[in-house]
């Protein structure tokens, strides 16, 4: 047979009790707390650049495909003109054709760069609306 033994505490001690565990424990769940807002906050600053980051990317392929299927359009007059300039007239040399193949890749890096500053623009106008900036 087993015998229970309580021993009866008065209120008075079971509050001082509870007060100091709160007071003791309190802090501790207070900073982490905090510590969960700020990684929480973070995450939701990370998911927000991968979205706009996702964005631009997906702007900058849609543009990119949009250019290849007008170069693929108009691939043939741009090939018979170049042949009609360089072509087998003898009037151009081997340095006129070498100039003319550094400009138009030099063209193309030019109008790659403004696509990128407008994307960007784009983008940095789309963030500064979602964060309740006007103006932009």
């Amino acid at each position: 047979m087993y015998i229970q033994h309580f021993e009866l505490t008065s209120n008075d001690d079971i509050l001082e009790a509870q007060n100091a565990l709160a007071s003791e424990i309190g802090p501790e769940v207070e900073k982490l707390l905090n510590l969960t807002e700020q990684y929480v906050a973070k995450l939701e600053r990370r998911e927000r650049g991968l979205v706009s980051k996702a964005e631009l990317q997906e702007g900058r392929l849609t543009n990119f495909k949009a250019r290849m299927a007008a170069r693929d359009n108009r691939s043939g007059n741009v090939d018979r003109a170049d042949r009609r300039t360089l072509g087998s007239g003898g009037n151009t040399s081997e340095a006129n054709r070498e100039k003319l193949k550094m400009l138009k890749a030099k063209k193309q890096r030019i109008q790659y760069a403004v696509e990128r500053l407008e994307m960007e623009g784009k983008q940095k106008t789309r963030q500064m609306k979602t964060m309740g900036i006007e103006g932009a």
